[in-house]
């Protein structure tokens, strides 16, 4: 009999707040999209401009006899959490994207009076973000016990350091998809460029 363990079921989870989640059903890019995440990925210290290290998990695509497109797509990141500690070794963040695009097809918009492609459909990002107490320190049980007994007293304030640098990025990242997907956002600042379509009569 085959078992199978959730890849978390080892991990000293310090914190984890409730998954992100934001839809759309219009036209987009994927392509762009893609690109701007990458950015964004890349600007907060999650990856950087090599493919061999950007975390790319899973990847599928279903074609329907030509039509429409489904798509999977899973990205896991990790770094060390940088807060006024700097990178502090003994903590892990990771970052999770799940997305999901239905019912994908080709379409064209006009942008500035150009003709761009594009693509219509609906699409679902998912995150996850959480912090984690560096893979080293999770062996054994003394040391999985003295971690918990010092969290809560010496480790403290790092810990809320750490908290309130991920929940930042989180609440930015969220803002940013629903800057790309012109979905009302809460934050003076868009994160992520705009993908402002104008639609010509003939698209409609």
């Amino acid at each position: 009999m085959v078992m199978f363990r959730h890849r978390l079921a080892d991990k000293a989870i310090v914190w984890e707040p409730e998954m992100l989640t934001v839809v759309s059903k219009d036209v987009f890019s994927l392509e762009y999209l893609y690109v701007v995440l990458h950015e964004w990925l890349i600007e907060h210290g999650w990856c950087d401009r090599f493919d061999a290290k950007f975390r790319e998990t899973y990847y599928e695509q279903r074609d329907f006899g030509g039509g429409p497109r489904e798509l999977w797509i899973r990205w896991r990141m990790t770094r060390a959490p940088a807060s006024r500690w700097m990178k502090d070794p003994l903590f892990t963040a990771e970052l999770d994207f799940d997305m999901h695009a239905l019912g994908v097809k080709p379409t064209e918009v006009v942008v500035k009076g150009r003709k761009l492609g594009a693509d219509t459909g609906e699409m679902e990002v998912k995150c996850r973000i959480r912090l984690l107490y560096n893979k080293k320190y999770q062996g054994t049980n003394f040391l999985k016990n003295l971690i918990k007994y010092a969290s809560k007293r010496m480790f403290k304030p790092r810990i809320d350091a750490h908290q309130k640098e991920l929940y930042n990025e989180l609440t930015e990242l969220q803002e940013a998809l629903k800057t790309y997907f012109m979905i009302e956002t809460y934050l003076d600042e868009p994160q992520l460029e705009r993908f402002h379509l104008t639609r010509s009569q003939e698209n409609l």
